[in-house]
């Protein structure tokens, strides 16, 4: 069915999303409204409305159906050519990068995969080598107690391709908001709760916002940030609520804990010696891992991202080469994906404004606060001010 045709029978905001070629775009879509066709149309109306070629435009998904559905789409409206367009699951897409670019990826073609009882023999010998009050070295019948943790957590690290400099900078960013927020927040929570405590909060909350943490990254939100917006989501629930208190009690009891005097703290106060203790394990694992010639799941991603970073003639070549990208299922990406695309669009030529749109699943575009997570829907308008917004129905 041919472009015309086709495009007759979209809705006006499918046509709108459509037509928007130019700069960032973000499409909020549930599901049943038409993701895939749009696009698919959306790629071949660039193609129509400009002089790229089919070969300059990068589609990412998340799953191999996915991608072959967008490519029948798109070779039903526009023919053969379609296949010359760049589809692409992130996962598929990272492999592309380090077989066409090899020259950028030392020997990492060549490492073997590690299983999971050599990982797990690898953090088992990285904490033997520990002193005895780490607080990652608790054992139980002979056993470490952390083994499972510490692998979810250098596969966290690894998903938002975080070097352990980058974690360590994290941490120190942490600490810096832990400082000032922690005593204004415990101040506020300091008597029982009640709606004097809701006027405290909200006397805090530019305070905590105006925390200035050294963020080792862009794509990061600061925790001062997150619990200046999770405190506002608090305050406006107590306002809607008939009586105050439950909103802020509810905050408290997933923000907050207490220390060894039976003071209010803020959770995450804790668990900072336990994220030092695992940057210095992350170190250790990696350098192992090098030294071994072997990789796990995660490090494919992070290898792209880091040779992106640290190449301009890398991350030039590709800029050049993908000069419109679109995402679908925007709301599942991670960090490391986030920072491929930011190193794709970050582009002085482009200024504030590239071409790139993507597509989130409404159902998950509400910002929920859930500890330092932040919705990359939120954080993508945020990159990008210059974003048109389109709601598909």
């Amino acid at each position: 069915m041919e472009f015309e045709t086709r495009y007759k029978k979209l809705n006006e905001h499918q046509r709108a999303a459509v037509d928007a070629i130019d700069g960032p775009v973000m499409v909020v879509a549930g599901p049943g409204t038409g993701k895939t066709e749009l696009l698919s149309m959306r790629a071949a109306n660039i193609l129509r409305k400009t002089d790229e070629l089919p070969e300059n435009i990068l589609c990412l998904t998340f799953t191999e159906s996915g991608s072959v559905a967008m490519q029948k789409r798109l070779t039903d409206i526009i023919g053969r050519s379609a296949y010359n367009v760049s589809i692409y699951t992130f996962h598929a897409f990272g492999t592309e990068i380090m077989s066409r670019y090899r020259e950028y990826f030392y020997r990492g073609a060549e490492f073997k995969p590690a299983d999971e009882l050599s990982i797990h023999r690898i953090i088992t010998s990285i904490l033997d080598d520990l002193p005895y009050d780490n607080p990652l070295r608790s054992q139980m019948n002979g056993k470490y107690t952390a083994i499972s943790d510490i692998i979810r957590a250098i596969s966290d690290l690894k998903r938002a391709s975080l070097t352990n400099a980058e974690f360590t900078a994290l941490l120190n960013a942490t600490d810096e908001a832990l400082e000032i927020a922690g005593a204004l927040v415990s101040a506020a929570f300091t008597d029982r709760i009640s709606k004097s405590t809701r006027d405290k909060l909200a006397d805090i909350i530019p305070k905590i916002h105006d925390i200035a943490e050294s963020m080792p990254l862009d794509t990061l939100q600061p925790l001062s940030e997150v619990l200046a917006q999770s405190l506002q989501h608090a305050i406006n629930a107590a306002d809607a609520h008939p009586k105050v208190t439950p909103p802020l009690t509810a905050w408290k009891k997933e923000w907050m804990t207490m220390d060894s005097q039976r003071r209010p703290i803020l959770k995450a106060t804790k668990y900072q010696p336990k994220l030092r203790a695992l940057s210095g394990v992350y170190d250790k694992y990696l350098t192992i891992m090098q030294e071994a010639e072997l990789i796990d799941f995660d490090d494919m991603i992070m290898q792209v991202v880091h040779a992106i970073e640290v190449n301009p003639d890398l991350r030039y070549d590709l800029q050049e080469k993908y000069h419109y990208i679109m995402v679908d299922e925007f709301q599942d990406t991670n960090l490391a994906q986030m920072r491929i695309l930011r190193n794709l669009t970050n582009n002085p030529i482009v200024e504030d404004a590239p071409n790139i749109l993507v597509v989130g699943d409404d159902d998950q575009a509400i910002y929920g606060f859930q500890g330092a997570e932040v919705g990359n829907i939120i954080k993508f308008a945020e990159l990008y001010p210059r974003t048109q917004h389109i709601t598909l129905r």
